[in-house]
């Protein structure tokens, strides 16, 4: 599956409805968020006119002002509590929700899209996407509204009390915001990317790990511990990579907001003593203008560290959207009519499939009639279009109606798609669905072995129709069977042969032990 990327407000646009349910919730949010800034942009106005007072009308400041200042200071400190209670609780489960929310569309579309989707993209990557991909959407969809209403509602409100107390010096100081915001967003951009890799990467480890942990029996039984630890450590080491890539990019983050937070505290120890000299500003006036710029390189840093879950969740909506975007390419028309209970036969008529990343035609033209009831098994070459052409007619009788059932008497490849089977209760399942189901038991390489006879004999029998894949060649077009292939049960009614037109033309690789069965079989030498 080849992943879309989206722009920030086009994120940000398609994300915006998951709030509407929950409006009000926000909008008092919001309200105590701006609730918790007074405390911060009162306390250095009550330190300008104590400082100033105490500098300039000692005689005026009296205990009893000092307790009243006090006591308005502790007021708000009250205010600022219950409102960071309501946020840090309902803000949260505000977000929880919507994740919960945008899991359950995301589950409801996979649902309607075609065997293709699964096919091109791993189960790894598509549970890494409904999980731990919208995990950080809970933070986001809480915080990232809070954070940015904060940090405006300082940088205006300390804009406006800083040029009331000096116009020059306030603008010297917030000179220096807006480099710092076109620099910060400019590393912003290259961290979305880097995270964007490091999503994808924990998706390919999860396939990884889910591959070989379902055919760990298997493993064990061939030996081949050593070859699977060697695939996890691969995907393991590109996974460390790319987050130290993102260790990196963060440390220049940081580095660089931290010479900007310096530079303004620079900025008003010069500028401010001097114009304090010269009589512009009043001792309790830099007082405050230092306090006022360590408000904001506070709102500033908390952004920053904002700056990291910022685009973990806007990944996360990237990723969600890329499933809500996969084009759903089996539906009803408006004007569908029920089909009620089927009945009949299947029949394909001049039927042609090829993959579409190389194009490459599997088969063409094919005719097949199914009667209810029958047995299909499939016999030929791997890489001949078996596995492709039994879940084409097995999806297409699902359909239909049918309770179908796909399995294999030698080796299947494992589909990706959750369509693979293991109880009654599975099995069941997907067949209520709509879906066909596939059984076997796990094998090396990503594949199914026929599983035991009883259990197929016992799901045999209450399936309408039955596609085994009963044959192979190790990706050769064609082979001359040895004496107990193909592998057919006794219950099949129909046997296609399926073999690849490349062999024509084409000379035989001489199997020494195949060679020799065949020429005491003709009585001369096999061509």
């Amino acid at each position: 599956m080849k992943d879309r990327q989206y722009t920030t407000k086009e994120l940000f646009r398609r994300f915006q409805p998951y709030f509407k349910p929950y409006w009000k919730t926000l909008v008092l949010d919001l309200f105590c968020a701006g609730l918790t800034t007074l405390c911060e942009l009162v306390l250095p106005m009550i330190m300008r006119y104590i400082t100033n007072q105490g500098l300039y009308h000692l005689a005026e400041l009296s205990v009893q002002t000092i307790l009243g200042v006090v006591a308005i200071y502790l007021a708000l400190r009250i205010v600022d509590c219950v409102a960071t209670y309501y946020m840090a609780g309902v803000g949260h489960i505000m977000g929880a929700k919507i994740e919960t929310d945008m899991r359950r569309d995301a589950y409801q579309h996979l649902h309607q899209l075609s065997n293709t989707y699964y096919n091109n993209t791993k189960v790894g990557q598509i549970m890494g996407r409904i999980t731990n991909d919208l995990f950080d959407v809970t933070e986001f969809a809480h915080h990232c509204p809070e954070e940015f209403f904060i940090a405006g509602v300082k940088l205006v409100i300390a804009f406006i009390i800083l040029m009331r107390i000096n116009v020059l010096l306030t603008l010297i100081i917030f000179l220096i915001v807006p480099i710092m915001v076109a620099v910060c967003m400019h590393l912003n951009f290259k961290m979305r990317d880097v995270f964007r890799r490091q999503r994808n990467q924990i998706g390919e480890l999860n396939a990884r790990i889910e591959d070989s942990l379902l055919g760990q029996k298997v493993v064990k039984a061939f030996t081949n511990e050593q070859m699977e630890t060697n695939k996890f450590e691969t995907d393991n080491r590109q996974f460390f990579d790319i987050k130290r890539d993102s260790y990196h990019l963060m440390a220049v983050f940081n580095a660089t907001t931290h010479a900007f937070d310096g530079a303004m505290y620079v900025s008003v120890l010069l500028f401010g003593s001097i114009f304090m000299i010269k009589g512009w500003v009043a001792a309790g006036d830099l007082v405050a203008f230092l306090l006022y710029v360590t408000t904001l390189i506070a709102t500033i840093r908390r952004i920053i560290e904002f700056a990291e879950q910022f685009q973990r969740g806007m990944t996360g909506i990237e990723r969600f959207l890329q499933i809500m975007d996969a084009d759903i390419e089996i539906f009803d028309e408006a004007d569908a009519v029920e089909m009620g209970e089927p009945k009949g036969e299947i029949a394909f008529h001049n039927v042609s499939f090829e993959y579409p990343d190389d194009h490459n035609q599997v088969f063409k033209n094919l005719n097949l009639t199914i009667h209810p009831g029958e047995k299909v098994a499939l016999v030929g070459p791997s890489g001949g279009g078996k596995t492709t052409l039994l879940y084409a007619m097995a999806s297409h009788c699902a359909q239909k109606g049918w309770r179908v059932l796909v399995s294999t008497t030698t080796h299947i490849l494992r589909p990706e798609n959750g369509l693979w089977a293991k109880t009654d209760a599975e099995i069941q399942e997907l067949w209520a669905r709509g879906s066909y189901a596939v059984v076997g038991s796990p094998a090396p390489n990503g594949k199914l072995t026929a599983p035991p006879e009883a259990d197929l004999a016992h799901w045999m029998a209450q399936a309408d129709a039955v596609f085994l894949e009963a044959d192979g060649a190790k990706h050769f077009p064609c082979k001359a069977p040895a004496e107990q292939e193909p592998v057919l049960l006794p219950q099949s009614n129909i046997v296609l042969a399926v073999a690849g037109l490349s062999a024509l033309g084409r000379s035989p690789h001489r199997s020494p032990d195949r060679t020799a069965a065949l020429d005491a079989e003709r009585g001369g030498p096999a061509v």
